[in-house]
């Protein structure tokens, strides 16, 4: 089968949908939900084999995943940039994943993915999207690839969640040189979005190209952020299927969870010591292929850092059809409803009230840490719904800079039983 093969029927096999469940732990909703949709190991190596040679080849033609708003003016999918030094890409957004993804999940990777994707990358033959609001009339002028209109059918009933952010400056960091960059910090040192004009008319290829120069003392940086950017964004080691995103149009959430820090957060797919739990299976299922993968993602040091967390309960549910419990629900203005179960295990729970004090007055949680680290210790104090209070001393000398103060805060066994003890409220003084 050959990538165009398998582009003409990229919306089969159709991805059947899922039940609806409820995990408690994030290792039992990995085992459930997500370990069962991943690729089979055939499919990872070859992939990851066709990919990697993919992008070692020097005339490589790679993605970036942003200025992709449906905007006339900010617009760029699609737009092909020729730099110097055979480096070249166009910028996208997130359903150029879903064609390799879609490969990936139904396990049918092409025998030569990786030149039948160099070929029609080259010869601008290869979707730079699948179309699904359509065009916008100067994205139609200017792209040079082409759309593509058959739904790969991912996103019916699944998020793809990708572990190692793509795009986007939330908490997305590329590590060069002992630097932390987002992608657009950049495209704004390298990669500039650039006027429409820009773009001229070739009449060899009969596209419209850009013409950019990169500045010799930022060569290296460029052509290793456009290997990263396209690994991290199709590359089957670095995304996995995750239950509905919630829809804020119409007020459906298709899956809820307790975050460890009882923030409010509707979508378990973006949830980081999930993300942190599933890269460590994969590390675990595909050591040589992840060790590779990883060290061409530009990867900060300290990426995740969630060891704590991931033991935590989660109490994830979800549902295709979306979660009766909360289907009226503002997504991005209301907290989320608690179910009158109460008392099953799988029910949800209200926070606990944690308040941070620095010489007796209110602080951050980050001042807090900050100040930690420096005289690790604190008096830790259990307020009691009986009136009475609980003051201990926390001795803090294995608390680092890397630890998450939260975390620690909530493996405590104390406050893994607060709702047990009737405690109603923990304070951190120093």
């Amino acid at each position: 089968m050959t990538l165009q093969e398998k582009l003409n029927t990229i919306n089969k096999p159709t991805i059947t949908s899922y039940n609806p469940g409820n995990d408690v732990y994030i290792k039992d909703f990995y085992n459930n939900f997500i370990k069962p949709k991943l690729p089979n190991e055939d499919t990872i190596k070859k992939m990851h084999t066709e990919l990697i040679n993919y992008v070692r080849n020097k005339s490589f033609v790679s993605i970036i995943r942003i200025f992709n708003e449906h905007n006339e003016m900010k617009i760029r999918r699609g737009f092909f940039t020729k730099c110097n030094d055979n480096l070249s890409y166009f910028y996208t957004d997130n359903s150029f994943a879903y064609f390799f993804a879609k490969m990936a999940i139904s396990n049918e990777c092409p025998d030569n993915l990786g030149k039948d994707l160099l070929y029609m990358m080259q010869n601008f033959s290869f979707p730079y999207k699948y179309i699904i609001r359509g065009s916008l009339d100067n994205e139609k002028k200017y792209t040079a690839f082409p759309g593509w209109t058959k739904n790969p059918g991912l996103t019916n009933n699944y998020k793809l969640a990708h572990i190692f952010d793509v795009g986007g400056d939330k908490g997305c960091e590329y590590y060069y040189d002992g630097k932390k960059y987002s992608i657009g910090q950049i495209c704004d040192l390298i990669f500039v979005r650039g006027r429409h004009s820009d773009w001229n008319f070739d009449p060899i290829t009969q596209k419209y190209i850009r013409s950019l120069k990169i500045d010799d003392k930022y060569k290296v940086l460029a052509e290793k952020f456009l290997i990263a950017q396209f690994l991290r964004f199709i590359h089957p080691l670095n995304y996995f299927l995750a239950p509905k995103a919630p829809a804020p149009k119409t007020h459906i959430v298709y899956n809820h969870f307790e975050p460890y820090d009882h923030k409010k957060e509707y979508d378990i797919g973006e949830y980081k010591p999930l993300l942190h739990y599933v890269s460590m299976e994969l590390k675990k299922l595909y050591p040589n292929e992840y060790k590779e993968f990883s060290e061409l993602i530009m990867l900060p040091p300290d990426m995740y850092d969630y060891e704590t967390e991931i033991s935590l309960p989660i109490n994830v549910e979800y549902n295709a059809n979306g979660l009766s419990n909360y289907s009226s629900i503002q997504v991005s203005q209301k907290a989320p409803r608690v179910p009158k179960t109460s008392n099953s295990k799988n029910s949800l729970v209200s926070a606990l009230p944690i308040d941070f004090y620095i010489n007796n007055q209110p602080v951050s949680p980050d001042d807090f840490k900050d100040k930690l680290l420096q005289v690790k210790q604190c008096s830790r104090i259990w307020f009691y719904s009986n009136g009475t209070q609980k003051n201990e001393i926390w001795n803090a000398t294995s608390f680092t800079k890397k630890s998450n103060l939260m975390g620690n805060i909530k493996t405590n066994s104390t406050y893994r039983k607060w709702k047990e003890k009737g405690i109603i409220k923990v304070e951190f003084r120093i």
